[in-house]
């Protein structure tokens, strides 16, 4: 009766698992949809809480700055000018990044154990190759 090569199965159980598992994670990082990564709408920010994902700029003075002292203008449908305040800005930030970062983060896990799969698939088909040389009446040299 022949043994079971454990480093063989090994291999394939994890060359199966984190091969797939690899693939996925690298592929939604490459191949992913950027585009559905903004926030919603409806859930859109208000300028207060985005003081920490991005600085807006006009003529020198931050976005911010420009609502608080009114010097930031719209034109109404009528015609006239009228400030712009805090309440009348609303955010949508690309969250892409950050997802793409997350699936990349958990590829390189995932490529790491793909590498330790592979190499025991690679001691194993060894170990089977070496076993079928010595014949099959012969004692592996690993047997104990």
């Amino acid at each position: 009766m022949q043994r079971l090569n454990g480093w063989l199965l090994i291999g394939i159980i994890g060359v199966c698992v984190f091969g797939s598992q690899f693939g996925i994670q690298y592929g939604r990082a490459v191949l992913g949809r950027a585009d559905i990564w903004w926030t919603p709408r409806s859930m859109a920010l208000a300028l207060d809480e985005t003081d920490g994902a991005f600085e807006l700029i006009i003529r020198d003075a931050r976005l911010q700055q420009r609502v608080a002292d009114g010097s930031l203008q719209v034109v109404g449908p009528d015609g006239r000018a009228v400030a712009v305040e805090a309440g009348d800005i609303a955010v949508r930030l690309n969250n892409w990044p950050v997802a793409r970062g997350t699936f990349l983060h958990a590829a390189v896990f995932t490529a790491l154990m793909l590498g330790v799969s592979l190499t025991a698939l690679v001691a194993g088909v060894i170990q089977v190759v070496n076993r079928r040389k010595e014949g099959p009446g012969q004692p592996a040299a690993d047997a104990g």
